[in-house]
């Protein structure tokens, strides 16, 4: 998997924080990712981040009390840093760090699993099952057909703004039910 953008990555904080309630000492991070392209540009989401030289562990699980919900990595070594300390480290040195962030939901998101990169310290394969894989491949699908009936509509009234009756039936031709 290839690096995603930043533009990428600002899309789906923004969907989630919009969708879920989180601490507010997680939406300081969150929203500090989102303000700071310099910074977002050098994280990567990625599975096990705890195999990296600086991994941000986010646990979103409800009712799982056995895990902290942020935890911060060394060199695969945890240390005891409260949020507010992962979001200072970060500040103080995310333009010039990688860090590898890793978000742990009940289920996944779809939008999550997109933007997943590949994790270049994981020892373990991270292929996807084809069951995983044939879910990805029908919401990008879904996404790709949304995408296409939006613009068709967006031409239909243009054609009808400007009285062009020949593009406006070709146009609704192609329109699928």
């Amino acid at each position: 998997m290839e690096q995603m953008t930043v533009t990428e990555k600002k899309t789906f904080l923004n969907k989630f924080l919009e969708k879920k309630q989180v601490k507010k000492d997680i939406e300081l991070i969150l929203q500090f990712l989102l303000a700071v392209d310099d910074v977002l540009t050098n994280i990567s989401f990625v599975d096990d981040a705890k195999s990296t030289p600086n991994g941000i562990v986010i646990n979103f699980r409800k009712d799982d009390y056995s895990h902290p919900q942020v935890s911060y990595y060394e060199n695969s070594k945890r240390f005891d840093l409260s949020s507010e300390s992962v979001y200072h480290k970060l500040r103080l040195h995310g333009k010039e760090i990688p860090f590898y962030l890793e978000l742990i939901f009940d289920v996944m998101p779809i939008e999550y699993a997109l933007i997943l990169d590949t994790n270049p310290f994981s020892t373990t394969s991270i292929d996807p099952s084809e069951e995983v894989q044939a879910e990805i491949d029908a919401f990008l699908s879904s996404l790709v057909a949304q995408t296409s009936q939006k613009l068709l509509l967006c031409q239909i009234d243009k054609a009808l703004d400007e009285r062009n009756e020949q593009l406006f039936l070709f146009l609704t031709s192609q329109l699928k039910n």
